[in-house]
């Protein structure tokens, strides 16, 4: 069996990922990693892992620091739309029982998964015939001996395997878990978006299948991790990537971007496809966007 090329991610608390990677032969991937067998590896020592949570409570505490009377709703839908005469948008908001009208003079579209979906929608444009998510799931498993790896293990991505492989990482807790592996779901559902018109989330966070799953699994980590002990391996949870593209695209998926930031109506800025790298972004992405909405202001439009 051939070895793989490994990625490691250093345990240094921060924001700066992927900087200055470091070459390193299999033997020395092995002093760092001893468990990991390798034919080389590119080691960034600059790679974190980041509290979610956290960085959640952070930014909602900004926001309304920086700007009093600022509100953070969840679990809100908006159920109307219509453009304001002053300029911007009159919105009605429920959450709950609660129905909320709002007036913005912008509107940033950063839905998630359900972003062109609800694009689509309000502007009333023919279902398929505008912007959409592809959506790709993927399982996660727990691993019950922390000392199986000691930083984030990368193998390199395939190039067409909709994700970056099946890589073990420690949470803000210590705690191991391998994932994502790349279950793409029915193309119809990415039109629709999870949410339907109606309100109601489907469930799509289930796990059919999953002792076949396990056993995909353990073939994959055991190409880097031959020690792997299937027992001391548990299934944990699944996550839903929106993807902007589509094997069946053929070559265009590969060429297709990451994110996409664009303004497609006045004053109406959309985020789509932004993945879970998107969390480490989140910062640069917010900038970017407030770059585009002062803009726009300035120039009066």
């Amino acid at each position: 069996m051939d070895k793989p090329v490994i990625i490691l991610g250093g345990g240094i608390v921060g924001m700066a990922i992927l900087l200055n990677p470091v070459p390193l032969t299999g033997s020395k991937v092995s002093s760092l990693e001893p468990n990991v067998s390798c034919f080389a590896g590119l080691n960034f020592p600059s790679t974190s892992v980041v509290d979610v949570l956290g960085l959640c409570l952070s930014l909602e505490a900004d926001a309304q620091s920086l700007s009093p009377g600022s509100h953070v709703l969840t679990s809100a839908r908006v159920i109307s739309l219509s453009p304001d005469p002053e300029g911007g948008y009159d919105l009605t908001v429920r959450q709950g029982d609660a129905i909320y009208e709002l007036t913005s003079s912008f509107v940033v579209n950063a839905a998630g998964l359900d972003a062109p979906s609800m694009y689509t929608e309000l502007f009333d444009i023919p279902r398929g015939e505008g912007p959409r998510h592809y959506f790709c799931k993927g399982h996660y498993y727990g691993y019950q001996d922390r000392s199986i790896i000691n930083s984030p293990v990368y193998p390199l991505p395939t190039k067409d395997g909709g994700g970056l492989g099946i890589h073990g990482t420690k949470t803000v807790d210590g705690d191991v878990v391998f994932g994502p592996n790349v279950e793409w779901m029915d193309e119809e559902v990415g039109i629709d978006g999870l949410t339907k018109s109606d309100g109601v989330e489907r469930d799509y966070w289930g796990v059919e299948n999953e002792p076949v799953i396990k056993e995909a699994f353990v073939e994959s980590i055991k190409l880097y991790l031959p020690n792997l002990n299937p027992d001391k391996l548990s299934y944990s949870h699944c996550g839903i990537r929106p993807k902007l593209s589509h094997p069946s695209m053929g070559e265009d998926y590969v060429r297709q971007h990451d994110f996409y930031v664009g303004e497609d109506e006045d004053r109406w800025i959309n985020l789509f496809g932004i993945e879970s790298p998107g969390l480490t972004s989140s910062m640069k992405i917010g900038q970017v966007v407030g770059d585009m909405v002062k803009k726009r202001l300035q120039e009066g439009g």
